[in-house]
C-alpha cells in the first residue's frame, strides 16, 4: 500500500467512511491534491465539527454526517483553487462532485417538442396537390429513371 492509499484509508476510518465509493473518491482526491493537502483538510473538518460550524447543514436544513463534512470542505477548498486557476475545472468536477448516473427522461412524441403554435397546427398526411417530390437519391430497391443522353459537338476555331 502506498502513502496515497494508507492517508486516505486512515482519513476513511477516522470520519466513519465505510463504503466502497466514499473510499475511492478520498483515494482520487489524494492522487489529485496530495496526501498535505488532504490530511490539513481532514483537521480542518475536525475543527469545524467541534466548533459547529454552519457547513454542518446542508442547503436544505437536514445534517450532513462527519464523512460528509469533510467532503463539503474539501470540495470548498478546492474549488477556491479552480478560481484561483491552480486547479482545472475537469479536475475538479471529475474528484469532486461525485453524482450518480440519473436516468434520462424518454423522450416524448416530437410534435411536443416543438413550439405550442407549431404543435397545434395540422399535418398533412400526404403531398399537397400540385407539389414535386423530392429530390435526391432514388429510394433501396427502387429503379432509377431512364435518362436521355446528348451529345453536344462544339467546333473549335483554328
Amino acid at each position: 500500500m502506498n502513502d496515497t492509499q494508507q492517508v486516505a484509508e486512515e482519513i476513511a476510518k477516522r470520519f466513519g467512511e465505510e463504503g466502497v465509493r466514499p473510499r475511492r473518491q478520498l483515494e482520487r482526491i489524494t492522487e489529485l491534491m496530495g496526501p498535505a493537502w488532504l490530511t490539513r483538510i481532514a483537521e480542518t473538518a475536525e475543527r469545524m465539527l467541534l466548533d459547529g460550524d454552519p457547513i454542518l447543514t446542508r442547503q436544505d436544513g437536514s445534517a450532513r454526517s462527519r464523512g460528509g463534512v469533510l467532503f463539503a470542505v474539501a470540495r470548498r477548498a478546492a474549488f477556491e483553487l479552480v478560481k484561483k486557476g491552480e486547479l482545472g475545472r475537469r479536475d475538479f468536477f471529475r474528484t469532486f462532485c461525485w453524482r450518480e448516473p440519473t436516468p434520462r427522461k424518454p423522450k416524448e412524441h416530437a410534435v411536443a417538442s416543438l413550439s405550442p403554435k407549431a404543435a397545434t397546427r395540422p399535418r398533412p398526411a400526404t403531398r399537397p396537390a400540385g407539389v414535386a417530390p423530392r429530390s435526391g437519391p432514388a429510394p433501396r430497391g427502387g429503379r432509377v429513371a431512364e435518362a436521355e443522353v446528348y451529345t453536344v459537338v462544339r467546333r473549335v476555331r483554328t
